[in-house]
């Protein structure tokens, strides 16, 4: 094996355990030794700011572990950045954000664009204003602050956006939801990352109706 990519490697595995550490002792100072600290640190990755958050939270609001705080618009902040945005781009990011964070990934570029498209689709039957065009706006500039990372494929950062975002989404648009024709005409290779979410349901109750 080349050794330069020994040395890389190595470096990634001790560079993401000392982000581990970092993240644990930022929620250890907070909230002291908890059997869950390690699926906490996981949910508030490559973020120090989320993973105090999630610390604050669990002394405020144990029972929401992703309620932004009250003085912060924590996630406003990794949608819309610092900039000042119209109400009308705000709704298309967010919209745009939480349909797509029903999926844990989707299909971006070619060969996998499919994806993408099925998922632009579908936010232009709820919002006609948001063509293919403005979705790929919405995408690049996501892409362009880190908010969604990877090549092809893309995904959310931080895990704890993510989640967020996915309940938000079945807390604004549940109603009318139709699970069985949706989840039918969707590509297959979307069904596993659509499925995968469903484990952060927990206290989302309007979630389990729509599954039940």
């Amino acid at each position: 094996m080349n050794l330069r990519y020994i040395s890389e490697l190595y470096c990634l595995q001790l560079n993401t355990i000392q982000t581990f550490i970092m993240y644990r002792d930022i929620l250890t100072r907070i909230v002291g030794q908890n059997t869950e600290l390690e699926r906490w640190v996981k949910i508030c990755e490559g973020s120090p700011r989320v993973a105090q958050a999630v610390g604050d939270n669990l002394l405020a609001n144990p029972d929401d572990l992703l309620k932004a705080p009250t003085s912060i618009p924590l996630w406003d902040r990794f949608l819309h950045s610092y900039r000042k945005s119209d109400a009308l781009d705000a709704r298309q990011i967010d919209l745009v954000s939480q349909y797509l964070a029903l999926f844990s990934r989707f299909g971006y570029e070619h060969p996998v664009n499919a994806e993408a498209e099925f998922i632009s689709d579908q936010i232009h039957l709820a919002d006609p204003s948001i063509g293919w065009a403005r979705f790929q706006e919405i995408i690049d500039d996501l892409r362009s602050r880190r908010v969604l990372q990877g090549s092809r494929t893309l995904f959310f950062v931080p895990k704890a956006l993510h989640i967020y975002l996915w309940k938000q989404f079945w807390k604004n648009y549940s109603r009318g939801f139709n699970f069985t024709e949706i989840f039918t005409h969707m590509p297959e290779s979307l069904h596993s990352w659509f499925m995968s979410m469903f484990k952060y349901a927990g206290e989302a109750v309007i979630v389990n109706k729509v599954v039940a």
